[in-house]
């Protein structure tokens, strides 16, 4: 076996997010009695995008996140409102959402059948991620769940893998494999740490030349046979 510590990002890896997250915003618009147009999505989606990417790059905090995401969305669509409500809202909705990417759960289950140590690797929030793990039946899987607010860095940080580490009995960066759909925070994460990464596409489009995947998979079922080689 080539690998035994197996670390997994959690959304657009395992679970749908892209789904999710839009079924909880209409919910959340519905919630505040706005009409939705087709371009609040895309347009909530892009700075929702951007305020984490900022989150990995270290200026803005989680609850800047927050604070932020929904009233800027109200300013750019001239809506008037209370976006920490409607971040409220949509939190919640969020939670309930555990819609699964085809064969998580096989993968997950076969996995931990042969033996491989599964562990969650995720900058989610640390009340929704929990939610979706119970709702899915995916948290049965996981040895441990490292959510960055906890940890108090996030991916790509390298203190977010040394407290990763640190917590894993047995721990060798040589026998683990980070699996994830994020460029800027998993894979790239992965390469600064100098753990293999495996680049999930099945939401994410291809990697830029500035990182590198060992591996790069467009169905979940093929990191069964790859980490089994």
């Amino acid at each position: 076996m080539t690998y035994t510590f197996l670390l997994f990002d959690a959304d657009n890896t395992l679970f749908d997010f892209h789904a999710g997250e839009k079924i909880a915003f209409q919910k959340a618009l519905a919630d505040f009695d706005f009409s939705e147009t087709p371009e609040d999505y895309p347009l909530y989606s892009a700075i929702n995008d951007s305020l984490w990417k900022s989150l990995e790059k270290g200026t803005i905090t989680k609850d800047g996140i927050f604070a932020t995401r929904f009233v800027r969305f109200l300013e750019e669509t001239n809506r008037q409102g209370d976006g920490a409500a409607l971040n409220t809202s949509y939190k919640a909705h969020l939670a309930e959402q555990a819609i699964l990417l085809p064969h998580a759960e096989e993968v997950l289950q076969t996995l931990k059948a042969r033996g491989f140590r599964l562990f969650l690797i995720t900058n989610g929030d640390k009340t929704v991620q929990n939610s979706r793990l119970q709702k899915s039946g995916l948290g049965q899987y996981f040895e441990k769940v490292f959510i960055s607010e906890e940890i108090g860095a996030s991916k790509p940080d390298t203190r977010f893998f040394d407290a990763v580490a640190n917590a894993i009995d047995g721990f060798e960066k040589d026998k683990a494999l980070v699996i994830g759909d994020s460029e800027s925070s998993d894979i790239l994460g992965a390469n600064r740490y100098r753990i293999d990464a495996c680049h999930v596409t099945v939401n994410s489009p291809p990697l830029s030349p500035a990182v590198y995947a060992k591996y790069t998979v467009d169905n979940l079922l093929d990191i069964i046979n790859l980490v089994s080689e």
